[in-house]
C-alpha cells in the first residue's frame, strides 16, 4: 500500500492539475503501478471486494493527506528560499 497504491493516487491527483498531454505520462505511470496490483494474483487480489474498495478508498485518503501536508513544506520553503535571496541581492536581474 505504502509502496505503490498511495503513491498511484498522489499521482492520479497531479495528473488531474495538468492538461491531457502533460498528464498522460503520469496517468501511464498511474496504469503501470496499479495493474500488477490489481490482476489476478496480485497483492490486492487476495482480498474480497468490500476490503479492496475499502483499501482503495484509504489509499486516496491518505494520499491527499500527504499532498496538503507537503503543500504547507513547499510554500515555507518557497518563502524561505525568497526571503534569502532577498537578503543576499539575487533577487535582482
Amino acid at each position: 500500500m505504502h509502496a505503490h497504491l498511495i503513491p498511484s493516487y498522489y499521482l492520479e491527483r497531479v495528473a488531474a492539475t495538468k492538461t491531457i498531454r502533460e498528464g498522460a505520462p503520469l496517468r501511464a505511470l498511474v496504469e503501470r503501478i496499479r495493474t500488477p496490483l490489481l490482476e489476478a494474483g496480485g497483492a490486492v487480489s487476495v482480498l474480497n471486494p468490500s476490503e479492496h474498495g475499502w483499501l482503495k478508498q484509504q489509499a486516496a485518503k491518505l494520499a491527499d493527506v500527504f499532498q496538503r501536508s507537503s503543500s504547507n513544506v513547499e510554500g515555507r520553503h518557497g518563502y524561505l528560499a525568497l526571503r534569502n535571496h532577498e537578503l543576499r541581492g539575487l533577487d535582482h536581474q
